[in-house]
């Protein structure tokens, strides 16, 4: 008993934890998981209301509605009405309950923007790639991935090509490389460059400008100025621009798109399994909370009446 106690108290707030996404689009499927380190543990799902709007993989009890034994859970809408869904959670274990944690799911239909993909035109920095947004075979598998990412926001993109940007050279350093944000003394900016090409905004729908090559400068000011140089592969911004490397895979388009509708950065170890943890090369994977989503999809329906209006 001691021993058992022990581990508990090792395991802290991650005693019991549910992963899945916050959205279900009407007529569809997601899988929920309850991950914990206890053994020979049982877990109960509950829904604590929505009952009628959603069917489980595994068939509850009329009279609790819950589920009880099964680790993983599949919840299907059936309704056609936008309405949330509490589950409470619960981990038990020789007649104990252990932990009890609420997650909540969102039915509805998905959101679709339009994201225009605009060419970068210039012989020493435009984009390299010019073919992932003029060809739309090429754009599809992009569209699909990222796609696949935003869904648990209730959000879809569809990718369009906009007009070509024609660029002036100094817009670019002498290595090709467009720089749209600084950061000076501790405060970060946008370039006076990342201004003007936003001045090229196409309307009714969010702009992704795909560069060469993509980066950003801090600027430590003193008896002797400091450069420093760091490579970049996209930025975001709540106004509906993004600017991407185009070598670029979905993960990050999908990230800076979460910047487009919204959403900031994560910065703390423990969130590296989200898609908005800001280290692109330290991120393990792409999970989405109920407040992002919620907050995504305001902003979404903001960029959806600005499409509407024009």
């Amino acid at each position: 008993m001691l021993a058992f106690c022990l581990a508990l108290a090792c395991l802290g707030d991650e005693l019991l934890r549910v992963e899945g996404p916050p959205f279900l689009v009407f007529g569809e499927t997601i899988e929920l998981r309850a991950v914990t380190a206890v053994q020979d543990a049982v877990i109960a799902w509950r829904l604590a209301d929505g009952a009628p709007a959603v069917e489980t993989k595994f068939s509850y009890d009329l009279r609790s509605l819950t589920v009880r034994g099964p680790a993983r859970i599949e919840l299907t809408s059936l309704g056609t009405m936008e309405a949330d869904i509490r589950l409470s959670v619960s981990l038990e274990r020789r007649g104990a309950r252990l932990a009890t944690i609420e997650h909540r799911v969102r039915i509805g239909p998905l959101l679709r923007v339009r994201a225009w993909c605009r060419v970068v035109e210039n012989e020493k920095g435009g984009t390299r790639r010019a073919d992932l947004v003029r060809d739309t075979k090429a754009r599809g598998p992009l569209q699909s991935d990222v796609n696949r990412l935003l869904r648990p926001l209730g959000i879809e993109v569809s990718l369009e090509e906009g007009p070509t940007v024609r660029a002036p050279d100094a817009w670019f350093d002498a290595e090709g490389r467009f720089h749209p944000v600084e950061l000076r003394n501790g405060e970060k900016a946008k370039t006076a460059t990342l201004s003007e090409l936003f001045k090229r905004d196409a309307p009714a729908g969010l702009n992704v400008y795909f560069v060469r090559d993509c980066h950003w400068t801090t600027v430590q000011e003193g008896f002797v100025r400091v450069v420093t140089d760091h490579a970049l592969v996209g930025i975001g911004m709540k106004d509906g621009q993004v600017v991407v490397d185009d070598g670029a895979d979905a993960a990050v388009l999908a990230h800076e798109l979460g910047h487009a509708f919204s959403l900031d950065d994560l910065h703390e170890k423990s969130e590296r399994g989200r898609l908005m943890y800001s280290l692109r090369k330290e991120r393990t994977g792409v999970l989405l909370t109920w407040q992002e989503m919620k907050d995504a999809r305001e902003r979404a329906r903001l960029h959806l009446k600005s499409q509407q209006r024009r």
